[in-house]
């Protein structure tokens, strides 16, 4: 039985099926062979604002077998792009309360997907489709990678990390960043009140890796003083065989702070860690040498 687009109208990704057909808008450019699965994303309005006469979806997302397909909605026309599985240099999936987004780093950019967390399952579902197909060559594990030694100290990073074993992820823990004040050195005194009043911090993050992928788990950074940013957190997705090379920097403007700078070949990742944290820079000075 067909839904009508209206009443089944809500925060929802509905998969494209007999009961929940293309939006009208979408069906022309649509390709005609056989997909590993579709969705639509809604559009980010209220129930009681929208009418069955509106255009009520913002994407239909597709994956095929050599291919993604996105299809975005722009006023009552639509804008096609593809996207070929080899392309995908990453993906990032965030979530912070209701509101989700899923960033696939790409050769020539970054294709971004917004959506209500309501459908986490579907869009994680459809994570895994392209991780399964973002693989250029085989893997192996990296030599010399080490486990992190005791217990994580942040109840979310242990339920997040529970829940991707549940999951039959087979990633292995081998750093753990803390959340950390900045100590800037040779401060002028209004740089000096700007940081009092929004002090900068290094985010939280914890580092797995498996014998395909390298998988960084970061809270975000609240832009005020608020624990907004404990519900704030993202999933960074790098397939090993992907990553070109991996280099340090000191902040010129505090020496605490290392930067880790992982580059693909047309996206570069940008890390902050406390110099002191020698897990974590043993951990990427291991992984660096083993892309040699």
């Amino acid at each position: 039985m067909v839904v009508s687009e209206y009443d089944a109208f809500g925060p929802w990704i509905y998969e494209i099926s007999e009961e929940h057909p293309a939006p009208e808008l979408f069906k022309p450019y649509i390709p005609e062979e056989p997909c590993l699965m579709c969705f639509k994303i809604p559009r980010d309005i209220e129930r009681r604002r929208a009418t069955p006469d509106m255009d009520l979806y913002d994407y239909v997302v597709g994956a095929y077998e050599e291919y993604i397909c996105i299809l975005k909605r722009i006023e009552h026309t639509v804008e096609k792009s593809i996207v070929r599985y080899r392309d995908v240099e990453g993906i990032c999936l965030f979530r912070k309360f209701l509101r989700g987004t899923c960033t696939l780093y790409l050769k020539n950019g970054e294709a971004v997907l917004p959506f209500n967390v309501v459908s986490i399952a579907t869009m994680t579902a459809f994570v895994g489709l392209v991780r399964q197909r973002y693989m250029t060559e085989s893997e192996r594990p990296v030599p010399g990678c080490q486990p992190l030694d005791g217990s994580i100290p942040e109840m979310l990073f242990v339920n997040l990390t529970r829940e991707l074993q549940e999951s039959g992820e087979k990633f292995q823990t081998v750093a753990y960043q803390p959340e950390m004040p900045v100590l800037f050195k040779k401060e002028t005194f209004s740089e000096r009140i700007a940081h009092i009043r929004r002090p900068q911090r290094i985010p939280a993050a914890l580092h797995l890796i498996s014998d395909r992928e390298l998988l960084i788990i970061q809270r975000e950074l609240a832009a005020k003083k608020t624990r907004e940013n404990e519900y704030g957190y993202t999933f960074t997705y790098l397939p090993l065989s992907k990553i070109r090379d991996i280099q340090f920097e000191k902040d010129k403007g505090c020496g605490q702070i290392l930067k880790c700078l992982i580059r693909m070949e047309h996206t570069q990742l940008e890390l902050d860690l406390d110099e002191s944290n020698q897990k974590a820079g043993d951990f990427y000075r291991t992984l660096s040498g083993s892309l040699r």
